[in-house]
């Protein structure tokens, strides 16, 4: 029996080589905050309200959404209650004179972080709270004097090591895609011992990122190279090619609280990082300013120098603040001792597994005498994997070379070995500008002027 004429199609998938989404778009914030009970995207103020209330971590996420959405927050319990939602400084000026509590007719005007909240009167009780601060002052019985005034800081929540570490531990099990995760609040070494060991398991098992911390802000009245001393001699002793920490920085605007409040230079920093190439130094000024940053405390183009710490600088004839240097916390003679060799590695490590996973079980031709991989097999796969990789970091290297290891018997072994060779960008971290006069006369008569041995007749 003849079958009556047919067309069939058969689909092809994986013709393409798509790259496998990186995480390079997205970075997460771990900290204290009011709300939240574990890991949440946020791309709008609004959903850091919702979801995290206030407090440094609710801080630092509405800070990274002036440049970045979304971000991933963190949240882990604070180690203290009644503490304010975050550091601050209180200036109290009496502003109406009164006798006593019970006159009701005394008030003061309120400055929280630098900005004024205005006039607020008295309570009778004597209990005045200070805005969305967490806060509140007490003014015992007794005469209100015009232009009298109070002032107090506060430290922001803080939370312990262990806290850090098992938030920190869980997170990464989820094996969510990352650039890197700021770990806000005040950072130790023995935190940057625990945070570069999880991440080193984390990068046996295949997945990579690295970690931000922040170090401790200035004491009052402390001089920029005292606080540079302290913070040289408190981390000389530690290394991680994972971990980079940044130093204080500036006044950053908050748009949760909106105000302008003293940061880290990381705030700032890693805002911008997510929305740039992995290749990109993060110093690079035809970027632009840095958004949100109203005055730079630290400067290091001026009275400091960015030494192994994120830090941010200003610089003469241009308006705004930039990234003087983000390093990694590397030992010396590294190769990963900036943040753009960091994450160029890992994108192209990425890519290496993920192109290995392809070859998976796989059957290769091998040379018949020697059992070793066939070389023109060899050949198609370094390029496979050079395409993967190449497109993987998308400019953001001068060139990829992978070579496979072809002394190993597959027949033996059924392995096979493959090196991936990132060749990377180079970078002008130092530009000599040579400046003089010149007269255009002589330089027209050296050109005349005849040289040595070349005179007319042969002299």
């Amino acid at each position: 029996m003849t079958d009556a004429p047919k067309v069939t199609v058969q689909f092809e998938d994986g013709n393409l080589s798509l790259i496998t989404p990186s995480g390079a778009g997205l970075q997460a914030k771990l900290g204290v905050s009011s709300l939240g009970a574990g890991p949440a995207r946020v791309a709008r103020l609004a959903d850091v309200r919702t979801t995290f209330g206030s407090g440094p971590l609710a801080s630092a996420l509405a800070v990274a959404l002036i440049e970045s959405k979304p971000v991933l927050g963190i949240p882990v319990p604070a180690s203290v209650t009644g503490a304010p939602n975050d550091a601050t400084a209180v200036i109290l000026s009496v502003t109406r004179a009164a006798a006593n509590l019970a006159a009701a007719a005394a008030a003061v005007r309120i400055s929280v972080g630098g900005t004024d909240l205005g006039e607020r009167a008295v309570p009778v009780s004597g209990v005045l709270a200070l805005g969305d601060t967490g806060l509140s002052v007490t003014f015992a019985d007794g005469t209100f004097v015009v232009g009298d005034t109070f002032s107090f800081s506060a430290t922001a929540p803080g939370t312990t090591l262990g806290d850090v570490a098992t938030a920190l531990e869980a997170f990464l099990a989820t094996r969510t895609p990352v650039r890197f995760i700021h770990i806000t609040g005040t950072a130790t070494p023995a935190l940057g011992a625990a945070v570069d060991a999880l991440l080193a398991a984390a990068e046996a098992t295949g997945f990579y990122t690295h970690a931000v911390l922040d170090a401790a802000a200035r004491n009052a009245g402390e001089t920029v190279a005292a606080y540079d001393a302290h913070l040289n001699a408190q981390w000389a002793a530690f290394a991680s090619s994972r971990v980079s920490v940044a130093k204080e920085g500036g006044e950053i605007y908050n748009p949760l609280t909106q105000r302008s409040e003293v940061r880290p230079a990381s705030w700032p920093a890693t805002m911008r990082r997510t929305t740039r190439p992995v290749g990109e130094d993060a110093s690079r000024v035809r970027t632009g300013y840095l958004r949100g940053v109203t005055a730079v405390t630290v400067d290091a183009g001026q009275t400091s120098a960015p030494g192994r710490f994120i830090s941010l600088m200003t610089l003469d004839g241009r308006q705004g603040a930039y990234v003087a240097a983000w390093p990694m916390m590397s030992p010396d003679e590294s190769d990963y001792d900036l943040v753009q060799s960091r994450e160029v590695i890992d994108e192209a490590a990425r890519a290496g597994r993920a192109a290995a996973l392809d070859y998976m079980g796989d059957d290769v031709p091998v040379d018949p005498d020697t059992g070793r991989i066939l070389e023109t097999e060899a050949l198609s796969i370094e390029a496979f994997i050079a395409g993967r990789v190449s497109a993987q970091l998308s400019g953001s290297a001068s060139g990829v070379r992978v070579v496979i290891d072809r002394e190993i018997n597959i027949l033996s072994t059924r392995r096979m070995e493959y090196d991936v060779h990132v060749i990377p960008l180079g970078y002008l971290r130092e530009i000599k500008v040579r400046v003089g006069y010149t007269n255009p006369a002589l330089a027209a008569m050296q050109l005349a002027t005849p040289s040595a041995g070349n005179t007319p007749g042969g002299i």
